[in-house]
């Protein structure tokens, strides 16, 4: 069976085998000021001046959702050795969550999104802690 920790960053992968209430707290915290950083901030901040230059349209917002979770990306995952198999995993487990909390936030609200991005932990930690420990 093939391993799928061989493609995590090295940090990632001392992070999923601590204990989980440890990751709990870690990346629950984390969710919330992700949320507040790129989605409350950085996001709206981008929607408000495609308005202001009239080019708000369904493509450029979620270019803009895009945008926002790749400066994410740069400032917070480990930067290592990219291969195809590491795009695609980032790009699965960084940029398709980070647009769905945007078009959560877009839809529905911070306080909804946020509640979605911390909340879905509660439920991604322990099946980590089966899939990949």
């Amino acid at each position: 069976m093939y391993n799928l920790r061989v493609i995590f960053h090295q940090a990632y992968a001392e992070l999923i085998q601590r204990p989980l209430f440890e990751r709990l707290i870690y990346f629950m915290l984390r969710a919330y000021v992700e949320n507040i950083a790129y989605r409350l901030f950085v996001f709206s901040i981008l929607v408000f001046l495609l308005a202001r230059l009239k080019m708000a349209s369904p493509v450029t917002i979620v270019l803009a959702m895009v945008v926002s979770q790749c400066l994410n990306i740069g400032a917070n995952v480990p930067h290592e050795a990219v291969t195809a198999q590491v795009f695609l995993y980032d790009t699965i487990r960084y940029v398709a969550p980070g647009v769905l909390w945007a078009w959560i936030y877009l839809r529905f609200g911070f306080v909804t999104a946020e509640v979605a991005s911390v909340g879905c932990h509660v439920f991604l930690q322990p099946a980590f802690s089966i899939l990949f420990v």
